[in-house]
């Protein structure tokens, strides 16, 4: 079932703070900044932020963190590490396809990809529970940034 975010989405841009700025708005909720021409692309970025932090809640581990909705929040899943590392890890390549979670590879998958990169911090790769609960296995298209990118 599709969740339809657009009058939450158009709730939230009517009360930014920044809405009668002439130039240039941020996006709420998720950051960024957008032209006031370019709204309509704004409002359907944020649509795909709230679906995927709704499909994150269904489907993330159950020792996992929530989304986090702010970079001091995703800073700090980082310093945990551990499980919340990887999350933080996932969120993040989620966050730079676009919110594509439906053409994403699963936490799982991911999680695996992580821990059998070259480019894994030790912590990871030499967590025994991480390495139980994911046993590493090559993820195609997990960049040096530990960013999902489909192979082409």
């Amino acid at each position: 079932m599709i969740v339809d975010y657009m009058p939450e989405v158009e709730r939230l841009f009517a009360e930014a703070p920044d809405r009668f700025e002439k130039y240039v708005r941020s996006i709420p909720v998720i950051g960024g900044l957008f032209f006031p021409e370019s709204i309509n692309e704004a409002k359907e970025r944020l649509c795909r932020a709230l679906r995927a932090y709704a499909w994150f809640e269904k489907t993330r581990p159950r020792d996992a963190w929530p989304w986090p909705r702010n970079l001091e929040e995703y800073e700090d899943l980082t310093s945990r590490g551990g499980l919340s590392h990887i999350a933080a890890l996932f969120i993040a390549s989620l966050t730079g396809r676009d919110y594509a979670f439906d053409e994403h590879p699963s936490f799982d998958d991911f999680a695996r990809g992580v821990l059998a990169s070259p480019h894994a911090p030790d912590v990871l790769k030499q967590d025994k529970e991480l390495l139980e609960l994911y046993p590493p296995r090559h993820l195609p298209g997990l960049g040096s940034f530990l960013s999902w990118d489909p192979v082409r």
